[in-house]
């Protein structure tokens, strides 16, 4: 088989005398989003699994299918889902750095009318929960993050109305749903979500921080992002581990308060130029080294 047809007619998808991507196309015919998404998905690793992978593929092809009957009968508000990504309108990208009350957030994840995004960094550490309950919904990492972090956040500008509440599912680790799901306005990342959209999360190269996911109802173990990136558990009451909260973020009421805070800065900025104008004080000694424009510094740092 020459290079040209194992791309475009590889032997585990073409078997029988019919391409897998032709079954794809009928089968998803009236489906759209999320349900044509992981039923395409599912259909593959069933079709393929005793010619590549085996038992691996077939274990993909469970998840997919459990993602369909999770959605099914939901209302379209609890359908923010893992695999809801589409263009912004607001032209928001996954990566983008924003700041929202004073913390630095990166969107991971874009839908048309919102963002998910995580912060850049830890915005402090402690216990997921002092009791040791891994139960996010029940823990004292939650009670934090939706009461004296969101607080702030606001008192700090932040519009109260731009954060969407949105469904953390809290299936452990071990596939077992005893927790069901919580929903928030601030939360933590599933390991699910972790796995699909971590090339969009900035890495904390010397941070080990917690997700929401249990390791089992059976343990009080909760499962944690390490240094290196790698997944890994530890105990709910552990005291020294990072918080890096979650939002989902509605985009027109995001633009408008990004676009309010670029003018605020300009005005401040143009501000002290006539201040000091008027005192015949240079803009650099105002500013310090370096030149300004539209408000912003320019040296030789990016």
């Amino acid at each position: 088989m020459t290079m040209a047809e194992r791309v475009n007619h590889p032997a585990h998808y073409n078997a029988g005398g019919i391409e897998c991507i032709d079954a794809l196309e009928a089968a998803t015919i009236g489906l759209e989003g999320i349900e044509a998404f992981c039923t395409a998905n599912a259909i593959k690793y069933l079709w393929r699994w005793k010619r590549k992978n085996g038992e691996e593929d077939l274990q993909k092809a469970i998840w997919y299918i459990n993602k369909i009957i999770d959605r099914a009968g939901k209302p379209p508000e609890e359908r923010k889902g893992l695999f809801d990504m589409t263009e912004n309108k607001h032209g928001f990208e996954p990566k983008q750095e924003i700041t929202i009350g004073g913390i630095a957030f990166t969107i991971i994840q874009t839908a048309e009318s919102w963002v998910k995004c995580i912060a850049s960094e830890c915005v402090g550490e402690g216990a997921f929960d002092a009791q040791n309950r891994n139960d996010f919904a029940a823990s004292d990492i939650r009670e934090f993050l939706n009461g004296e972090f969101l607080h702030k956040l606001i008192a700090a500008g932040a519009p109260e109305a731009m954060f969407e509440y949105f469904n953390v599912d809290l299936t452990a680790d071990d596939g077992l749903k005893d927790y069901g799901g919580d929903r928030v306005r601030v939360g933590l990342i599933t390991c699910d979500e972790y796995r699909l959209l971590r090339g969009n999360i900035p890495e904390l190269p010397n941070t080990w921080w917690w997700t929401a996911t249990p390791d089992s109802p059976k343990n009080p173990y909760v499962r944690i992002v390490s240094s290196d990136g790698a997944l890994d558990s530890l105990r709910a009451c552990v005291g020294d581990y990072g918080v890096r909260p979650l939002c989902v973020l509605k985009s027109e009421i995001l633009k408008s308060y990004l676009d309010g805070d670029e003018r605020k800065r300009a005005e401040a900025v143009d501000m002290m130029k006539h201040i000091a104008a008027a005192w015949n004080i240079k803009p650099e000694e105002v500013f310090g080294e370096g030149s300004w424009r539209n408000g912003r510094k320019e040296s030789g740092y990016q």
